[in-house]
């Protein structure tokens, strides 16, 4: 006598529900991946996303990289995914291979694919063509000696890292670094007190595929610091730009400039980073 197999709604139910809840699953994350990629704000200062998200629009995005500005936009912070874009060092050497440099407007570095164009190293105001007040390494090229002021970013096959570097001598690790700059370490005393420009580079420590920049028209040190750390950068991952009305950025569309204690702006610089898009 054949057996004949009895089929229980309830479980054909039951085993409907299970796969409708997984194809949901599903989509959840792939929404989530999707938002990560339009909004990378959560992937680099946690717990701090929505309070950042009261605080700051995005007022510009481009392929990686995300401009985010306060309310009354003194503050920008620009977000750049070295997956997708790349940072460049710019810069017009009046003697080649000698530490003198031209004093340039901002805008003048702006060229080819840029998203956006940010000062850089510290020199002496005074003069034009100009020297590097602290060690510096524009795509290999060093001048002066190593000491405990002085912090580099490198980026590495697609990391960022901050470099403290102390001692002396010709540092080895830029020829490993696609690409470098040495700075100051956020420690180092420039008028700590005084409200003025600032621009400061840091790395956050939930994801080093990412770079931050922080351009401010009139902050303090420790404000800075205090921005720095809701992004997601703690001060061991932080850099110190020249500022006051060095601190200059020039995006495509946006721009913020720096003052100095007397207000004056639009400085002339030897120095700038270029963030540039695609590969």
């Amino acid at each position: 006598m054949a057996i004949q197999s009895i089929n229980f709604p309830w479980k054909e139910g039951k085993m409907l529900k299970l796969k409708q809840l997984a194809l949901s699953f599903v989509l959840l994350l792939l929404s989530l991946a999707a938002i990560a990629q339009e909004n990378p704000i959560g992937a680099i200062s946690g717990v701090n996303a929505a309070i950042i998200a009261s605080q700051y629009d995005l007022i510009d995005k481009a392929n990686g990289v995300y401009l985010y500005a306060n309310k009354s936009r003194t503050v920008f912070v620009q977000i750049t995914d070295l997956r997708k874009a790349t940072l460049e060092n710019a810069y017009e050497q009046k003697t080649r291979n000698t530490n003198s440099f031209n004093r340039k407007q901002i805008n003048s570095f702006a060229k080819g694919n840029y998203f956006s164009v940010i000062n850089g190293v510290h020199f002496d105001h005074s003069k034009n063509p100009t020297t590097i007040s602290f060690p510096f390494t524009p795509d290999g090229v060093y001048w002066g000696s190593r000491n405990e002021n002085n912090r580099a970013l490198c980026v590495k096959s697609n990391n960022v890292a901050t470099v403290e570097l102390t001692g002396t001598g010709t540092p080895n690790y830029s020829y490993a670094c696609k690409f470098s700059a040495m700075l100051l370490n956020p420690d180092v005393d420039k008028g700590k007190k005084v409200s003025k420009g600032r621009t400061y580079i840091g790395v956050p420590s939930r994801n080093n595929h990412f770079v931050l920049f922080f351009v401010t028209k009139n902050r303090t040190q420790g404000e800075m610091e205090a921005i720095a750390n809701l992004w997601g950068v703690p001060k061991q991952r932080l850099i110190m730009g020249d500022g006051s009305a060095s601190s200059q950025y020039y995006g495509r569309y946006n721009r913020l400039y720096g003052i100095d204690d007397k207000g004056n702006q639009y400085r002339n610089i030897p120095h700038a980073i270029v963030t540039k898009l695609g590969r």
